[in-house]
């Protein structure tokens, strides 16, 4: 457990609140939630936060598990005031509590209200330091036919109304029930609204905002099925048993970077936002219990995925699409490295006027920009000649320069803190005469 919070609240003297971290306190957590709770346990979803309420003497009495919001409620939307852009972009400032429960060995009166209303004081500082940056509003649901929701009510939630009775039946895809739920909302900062529905995000929200769904891909639909086709030829190493093929899932990770993608998570997200359309035209495969649908991989599946790839095979698939897309060498190149998650990187060398990549190369371990540098320019088709390569501070590498010039070319190179001898002339020679002017 970390972070004790004591929190005084009224009747029962005081309650600590911690943020449960350590494995064994994990298992014992949802060991609790499954014999205890009617639900039983839930597998955590996006930004978690597992709070256990705690006596004088050590024991816990209540447990909380927070995680994402429901993407669309349409009694909370209404209570908010904000729109759908607002929403896709801020939606991570609600957090919803998906299971509390009072540990049964520890039940007395009014213990549920105290626990809640401690816990929700400590919530804004654990999440913060956990995540950083702070939800503003909470949600949670009530069954109307088993629970009257007093605790909450005591607590100073506000009951927003009842669901329309619906519940999540894979990735994508909602099933109607017959059991609608009651809605609870309780504002965790005066300025809640304004953190939700302002033109421009406030500067502490900065870490929650999400980027909307990619509506248009990068890439035309024929190009899009000739990038599958191409890194379908890469070998899977995964087992036999796999349920999405390689080609589609690597295809989809290129567009994630094409539209600016650049951790695993956010590839993720970008490929369970794609369009039923645009998941056919990358070929996801259908639900199980929904055959008109198509179903993106899930974040275990890439992980599992890059982990494994051979690297290598995976620049050459890329390399020899790129090159069937961009035709001539361009007289500008520009060379980026990107990791992802140290599991998997590239090295891209791009036409500046297009964007487009005309060279890729592996990069097998963090750090490893400069020699997958060197590789990508020695095996552009026809050379360097008159061509102008730039690059960041750490391709400012004597080796570097030296084979752009071998090989006709030019290069435009940052120098920065890295080379501090360089950095020193360069600003000497800027004092002389600078290259950028007024006039």
């Amino acid at each position: 457990m970390k972070a004790s919070t004591d929190v005084p609240v009224g009747g029962g003297g005081t309650l600590s609140v911690v943020a449960v971290k350590a494995k064994k306190d994990v298992a014992r957590f949802h060991r609790l939630l499954r014999a205890e709770h009617g639900l039983g346990d839930r597998p955590p979803a996006g930004d978690t936060l597992r709070q256990a309420v705690v006596r004088g003497d050590g024991e816990w009495v209540a447990l909380l598990l927070w995680g994402s919001a429901a993407y669309r409620l349409k009694a909370r939307d209404a209570y908010v005031g904000w729109d759908a852009a607002k929403r896709a972009s801020r939606l991570k400032l609600v957090a919803q509590n998906s299971r509390f429960l009072v540990v049964e060995a520890a039940r007395e009166p009014n213990l549920a209200s105290r626990a809640l209303a401690a816990a929700l004081r400590a919530l804004p500082a654990q999440w913060r330091e956990e995540h950083g940056y702070a939800p503003v509003l909470a949600e949670t649901f009530t069954d109307p036919e088993a629970h009257r929701g007093t605790c909450y009510r005591a607590s100073g939630w506000t009951e927003a109304g009842d669901t329309a009775g619906y519940s999540r039946d894979a990735a994508d895809f909602y099933a109607g029930h017959d059991r609608p739920k009651r809605l609870w909302l309780k504002p965790l900062d005066p300025r809640w609204r304004e953190a939700l529905c302002r033109t421009a995000p406030r500067p502490e929200d900065a870490a929650a905002l999400t980027e909307p769904p990619c509506r248009a891909l990068p890439l035309t639909p024929r190009q899009a099925e000739s990038l599958v086709d191409a890194l379908s030829s890469v070998p899977d190493p995964r087992a036999r048993n796999r349920r999405h093929a390689a080609g589609p899932m690597l295809a989809s990770l290129v567009l994630a970077a094409l539209c600016g993608r650049t951790g695993l998570n956010a590839m993720f997200r970008f490929a369970q936002a794609l369009t039923q359309e645009q998941k056919r035209l990358l070929c996801f495969r259908s639900h199980t219990r929904h055959p008109g649908l198509r179903k993106a991989p899930s974040y275990k599946a890439y992980w599992s995925l890059l982990k494994n790839i051979d690297h290598a095979a995976l620049a050459e698939a890329l390399n020899r699409w790129f090159l069937s897309q961009t035709g001539a060498l361009p007289p500008s190149l520009a060379m980026d490295g990107k990791m992802v998650r140290d599991l998997a990187g590239t090295l891209n060398v791009s036409d500046t006027a297009t964007g487009r990549t005309v060279a890729c190369v592996p990069i097998r371990k963090k750090g490893g920009e400069i020699p997958a540098a060197r590789e990508a320019l020695a095996g552009i088709p026809g050379g360097l000649s008159g061509a102008t390569v730039s690059g960041d501070a750490a391709h400012c590498q004597k080796e570097t320069a030296r084979q752009i010039v071998d090989g006709g070319g030019e290069y435009l190179l940052q120098a920065k803190a890295n080379q501090k001898k360089l950095l020193a002339k360069a600003r000497a020679l800027e004092g002389l005469a600078p290259f950028l002017t007024s006039t």
